[in-house]
């Protein structure tokens, strides 16, 4: 609903691909929005309601039966003429449309549910896991709803559930015998999805559930790169007590101490540094944690590679060296210190 109000607010697409969804989704920013003004009247109310309906949570975006009263509100008090008055609903007509799916309407209404189920009942029970929905997954599975269709953006429901952090439809899904290493989408699989969101409990519960610490896939490789990517340093602690392999390679960053260095997050590559990761390990997009840090200037987590032992000369990644990729990006401070450390200069520039 928010990209549908933003197309017609500003004639352009909110995101023009999955891409920017996911980058969108990384900067945790809220969504520019710039009017043109042949809407309404009030521009900063509905870049307001645009902006709300566009947050990255799910459960920060208002309901649809909030946002018809609000609209409704508009267009009588103020004569903002956005939408019909006629296709504006109260709750009790809401309530007809999307009945509430209470325990007692799963276990009586959906008795009589055809035995053909249609055939996007895969797309809407991973659409309602996505946005922990959990009334809605449980109408579903009792239909007999595939617990483990694959397809969208995340591979599979448990994965979408997963990666939002919503408990009770993960436990449900479980129960109801989805694959806790169902491969596919973004992420690979579903350990991966939350340890990259930093959803504690949920990583614990697919762990024990069986969840595959080391398997291979996705975006990041594996759970334990996306955490350190992210920072999320109790995630990366429980990954590494359930026999998560510090040096698996693989995924964007190449292996984990890579990623944590790429994001400047010190006490993670500390902590991996301690698990024995391979400091020189070459592979990924920069070659080496060494050259990731000095491109990003994380003048500290260089100094903590070099104090274990990363070659200041080694070459790879799309910069040759480290010294060179800290120069291309301007940090003085990170060069000063590879210089410092024996980086070679001479033939470089």
């Amino acid at each position: 609903m928010g990209c549908v109000l933003y197309e017609l607010a500003t004639g352009k697409r909110a995101f023009n691909n999955d891409w920017v969804v996911v980058e969108h989704r990384y900067e945790r920013k809220n969504k520019e929005v710039i009017l043109d003004g042949r809407l309404c009247s009030d521009s900063d109310l509905i870049t307001k309601y645009i902006v709300a309906m566009l947050q990255i949570e799910s459960s920060m975006r208002p309901s649809a039966s909030v946002l018809s009263k609000e609209f409704a509100r508009l267009n009588s008090n103020e004569g903002i003429n956005i939408v019909p008055q006629s296709a504006v609903l109260d709750e009790s007509e809401w309530a007809l449309i999307t009945p509430s799916m209470s325990p007692d309407v799963i276990s009586d209404e959906t008795e009589n549910l055809p035995s053909v189920l249609p055939s996007n009942v895969g797309v809407q029970l991973y659409e309602a896991a996505e946005h922990g929905d959990i009334e809605t997954v449980k109408a579903l599975l009792h239909a007999q709803a595939n617990v483990n269709t694959p397809g969208g953006k995340f591979g599979n429901a448990l994965q979408a559930a997963s990666n939002f952090g919503h408990e009770e439809v993960v436990r449900l899904l479980l129960q109801k015998g989805a694959d806790v290493n169902g491969g596919g989408g973004f992420f690979g699989n579903a350990l991966q999805a939350a340890s990259d969101s930093g959803y504690e409990q949920v990583v614990q519960l697919l762990l024990q559930n069986g969840a595959n610490v080391n398997a291979r896939g996705g975006f990041y490789g594996t759970a334990l790169q996306a955490a350190s990517d992210s920072g999320h340093e109790t995630i990366v602690q429980l990954l590494l007590e359930n026999a998560a392999d510090v040096n698996a390679t693989g995924g964007q960053y190449g292996n984990a101490l890579q990623a944590a260095s790429d994001s400047g997050h010190e006490t993670v590559v500390r902590m991996l540094l301690e698990k024995g990761a391979d400091v020189n390990a070459k592979g990924g997009w920069y070659g080496s944690a060494l050259q990731a840090a000095s491109d990003s200037g994380h003048e500290a987590v260089v100094r903590l590679l070099l104090q274990k032992g990363a070659d200041v000369n080694a070459h790879g990644g799309p910069s040759g060296h480290a010294l060179l990729a800290a120069l291309a990006n301007g940090h003085e401070d990170v060069v000063q210190l590879l210089v410092a450390s024996g980086a070679k200069v001479k033939g470089d520039i």
